[in-house]
């Protein structure tokens, strides 16, 4: 299938996929809330929603892996996210899918879309399980997190490693995804929530982190770190420089691939339900010929979920951190035509039937306590741990 690959961009691009054609249809939908959507009792493959700004979506069954060239009946509808849903994992490993029944709302409607051999006339409503499980949860080890904490404050004296917990749930019953997801959105209307599933397991979370969004030439990313309560923020010595490494580390990162790039001249606070972030909006335009996802890899991983130096960081949570972070601090998003729009992966939990793995992570630098790190990390999980227990 693969036969006809070449490097381009240095992007591995297969022609042979990309030639294949995949029949599509829409039409505007006669239906309530997304999250009640069900054909042929194929389960919820990808959902994408950002309530502050207007945006729902959800994709039911996988038409397609890869990718491909849709071939839209009567032409390609307007407003429609993706309709390819994805990204790749912290380590890099590549997943994109396409969905049988792609549903969203735009101009004040809701629309379908149906593909491969799906149909439209085929989609029905679903009530989703609303009871809320008991759950058990482990917040992990302790004296662990405290000696790794310590080993990363004296290695990384002039820098900053993000090292990440895992903290594990066992619920009574069944997790129902769509009841997650709408407790996540109705809560955190100001973050991108999202779910994509790979098998029986589903990693879903609702994060307010934007790696990019480019349309056409225009990229629009943006640096999210430190950590906090409230105005303090602006005052601290140790959140102000872990922030500015990020944004300086972005900027690098796009530099051989712009001809501009527009920075905020100082943070601003990001309010969320349970945190406050340091935030600089970051604005590039791509250079002719660069293709949106070499720019996206190119930002991946940020400072403010990997560190810097970035290959020192990297390495440090391999050998200290003790599991695969999977999707958690990976790209997620959705493309299509000339947009891309990824977030990050955290505020994030990986659902398997009634278990559930929640992962928070903080910014090691000089002046980081052990105490304080897991204090932030609690801070953090709660988004996803509040949702499971109602």
């Amino acid at each position: 299938m693969y036969s006809r690959d070449r490097l381009e961009n240095n992007c591995l691009v297969s022609h042979s996929a990309s030639e294949r054609r995949i029949a599509a249809t829409w039409a505007p939908l006669d239906a309530g809330a997304l999250l009640r959507l069900s054909i042929g009792g194929a389960v919820l493959s990808v959902s994408w929603s950002h309530p502050a700004a207007g945006e729902w979506a959800v994709g039911l069954g996988v038409a397609a892996e890869g990718e491909g060239a849709i071939a839209w009946s009567e032409g390609a509808p307007l407003g429609m996210p993706g309709p390819w849903f994805g990204g790749w994992t912290y380590a890099g490993v590549e997943r994109w899918v396409l969905p049988k029944v792609l549903a969203w709302w735009a101009n004040g409607k809701t629309y379908a879309a149906a593909f491969g051999d799906a149909r439209l006339d085929q989609v029905q409503t679903v009530e989703p399980v609303m009871s809320v499980p008991k759950v058990k949860v482990s917040t992990g080890d302790r004296a662990a997190w405290t000696a790794m904490i310590e080993a990363a404050v004296k290695q990384f004296a002039g820098g900053k490693v993000v090292l990440a917990r895992r903290i594990e749930v066992r619920a009574e019953a069944p997790i129902e995804e769509r009841r997650l997801l709408k407790v996540l959105e109705a809560r955190y209307p100001a973050c991108r929530s999202f779910l994509l599933r790979e098998g029986t397991k589903a990693f879903v979370g609702a994060t307010p982190e934007t790696l990019c969004r480019v349309k056409g030439r225009v990229l629009n990313t943006e640096a999210l770190a430190g950590t906090g309560t409230g105005e303090a923020l602006l005052k601290s010595a140790k959140d102000l420089r872990e922030h500015a490494w990020v944004v300086e580390a972005i900027v690098e990162s796009l530099r051989p691939l712009t001809t501009s790039i527009e920075v905020e001249a100082g943070p601003a606070l990001k309010r969320l339900a349970n945190v406050t972030h340091l935030h600089t909006p970051i604005r590039a335009e791509l250079r002719e010929g660069v293709d949106a996802m070499v720019a996206a890899k190119a930002l991946h991983p940020t400072p403010a979920v990997g560190g810097t130096p970035r290959a020192d960081a990297i390495a440090f949570q391999r050998a200290h951190e003790g599991f695969d972070r999977g999707w958690y601090a990976g790209a997620i998003g959705a493309r299509g035509g000339d947009h891309l729009e990824l977030c990050v992966g955290i505020r994030s939990g990986l659902i398997d039937g009634d278990r559930a793995t929640v992962y928070a992570g903080a910014g090691i630098v000089t002046g980081s306590t052990a105490d304080a790190e897991w204090e932030e990390t609690d801070r953090k999980s709660r988004a996803i741990l509040g949702a499971l227990d109602g």
